[in-house]
C-alpha cells in the first residue's frame, strides 16, 4: 500500500487518542512479514514503522482477512502473529515493540468483535486474571455505506476500501462508483502502480470483455482510460485472461483428433487445466512485478502469491534478464 494511502488509512480508522501520539510524517513500510504458514490461510500483512511523540518505536500491522467468513476465534490468529513478530525480535537481540494489530475484513458477514475472555466457559472476573488480554483494531468495510467512503476524501482510500467492498458482489453497472474520481488522484509513479495493481486486481475478479471495459474506461481520463486498456491488453498478453478459453479450444481440438468422445471430454479437462495453471502463473509474474514496483519484500510477495521466495526471487531475476536483453 502508498506510504500516503497508509497515512490517510490510519488516520481515519483508527482512535483519534491513539493517532493523535504517532509521528505519521516518519511512517515507513517494512520489509517484513510474520504471517507464519499457519496462518497464511487467515490473512497477509503489511507492516509500518513509526514512532510516538514521545519517540517510542511502535509497529503497525494491517491484516487484510482472506476468507469471507469471520474466523470465530481470531484472537488466537492474532496471538500467533504477536508472539511470532517479538519472537523475531528475540532472535536479533532486539527490544521488544509494541505493535498494533488492525484486521482489515471484507467479509458479508458483520465481524462480531468481542473480549477474549467471552471465547471461555468461566465468566468468573477472578479468571480474566489469567487469560491473555489484548485488543485489536478492525475495519469492516462491508459495514460502511458508499458515501462514508466517499466522504473520506482521503486519495485513492476510498477507491480501494470501494474495491474491496464490492468486488465480489457489485453488479457491472455500478462498475464506475469504483473508481470514481480516481483520475484527479494519480500524481506520481508510486499512485500509477497503484492504480495499475488495482485495475489488474478487478480484471482478475470479475468476468468483463474488452467492449465492457471499454465503455468502462470512457468514464475515466485519458491517462487513467490508456493505464486500464493497456493493463487489459498486458493480462491477454499474458494468457491470464485468455489462457482458459484457449486451454478449453485446445484441449477439444486434441479430443477431436483422436476421434474418441472421451478424448473430448479429457482433451476439455486438460485444457482447463492448462489453462488455469498457465493463467496463475503469468498472473503470479505479473502481480510481483508490480509489487516490486511498489517496494513489496520479496517475502510478503511470497506469502501474497502462496510461491516460495526462491520462486519469487527467480521470477524477478528474470525480469532483470528480459530488461538487458
Amino acid at each position: 500500500m502508498d506510504i500516503d494511502v497508509a497515512r490517510d488509512f490510519i488516520r481515519n480508522f483508527l482512535p483519534e487518542n491513539l493517532v493523535s501520539t504517532l509521528n505519521l510524517v516518519e511512517l515507513k513500510l517494512s520489509n517484513q512479514s510474520f504471517v507464519t504458514p499457519q496462518l497464511k490461510q487467515y490473512f497477509s500483512d503489511l507492516v509500518y514503522k513509526c514512532t510516538t511523540t514521545d519517540e517510542e518505536p511502535i509497529e503497525l500491522a494491517l491484516l487484510f482477512e482472506h476468507k469471507y467468513n469471520a474466523p470465530a476465534y481470531p484472537h488466537l490468529q492474532l496471538l500467533r502473529y504477536l508472539l511470532e513478530y517479538w519472537e523475531v525480535q528475540i532472535k536479533q537481540k532486539e527490544a521488544l515493540t509494541p505493535i498494533i494489530p488492525i484486521v482489515v475484513y471484507q467479509g458479508k458477514h458483520k465481524w462480531q468483535q468481542k473480549p477474549f475472555y467471552s471465547y471461555f466457559k468461566s465468566t468468573s472476573p477472578l479468571l480474566h486474571a489469567y487469560i491473555p488480554n489484548f485488543e485489536y483494531l478492525l475495519t469492516d468495510i462491508n459495514q460502511m455505506e458508499d458515501g462514508d467512503i466517499l466522504a473520506l476524501k482521503a486519495e485513492l482510500l476510498s477507491n480501494i476500501l470501494l474495491l474491496m467492498k464490492h468486488i465480489q458482489t457489485l453488479p457491472p453497472q455500478y462498475y464506475t462508483r469504483i473508481f470514481i474520481g480516481i483520475e484527479n488522484q494519480i500524481h506520481d509513479r508510486a499512485k500509477r502502480n497503484l492504480f495499475e495493481g488495482m485495475i489488474v486486481y478487478f480484471l482478475q475478479n470479475v468476468e468483463l470483455s474488452r467492449t465492457k471495459l471499454n465503455q468502462l474506461a470512457m468514464t475515466l481520463s485519458g491517462e487513467t482510460k490508456k493505464m486500464a486498456m493497456s493493463s487489459y491488453d498486458m493480462l491477454v498478453q499474458e494468457g491470464i485472461i485468455q489462457g482458459i478459453e484457449q486451454g478449453i479450444e485446445q484441449g477439444i481440438k486434441q479430443g477431436i483428433e483422436q476421434g474418441i468422445i472421451k478424448g473430448i471430454e479429457q482433451g476439455i479437462e486438460q485444457g482447463i487445466e492448462q489453462g488455469i495453471e498457465q493463467g496463475i502463473e503469468q498472473k503470479n509474474r505479473l502481480f510481483i512485478k508490480n509489487g516490486i514496483n511498489a517496494g513489496l519484500s520479496i517475502k510478503l510477495l511470497s506469502e501474497l502469491t502462496n510461491l516460495s521466495e526462491e520462486a519469487v526471487f527467480t521470477i524477478i531475476k528474470s525480469f532483470e534478464e528480459e530488461e538487458q536483453q
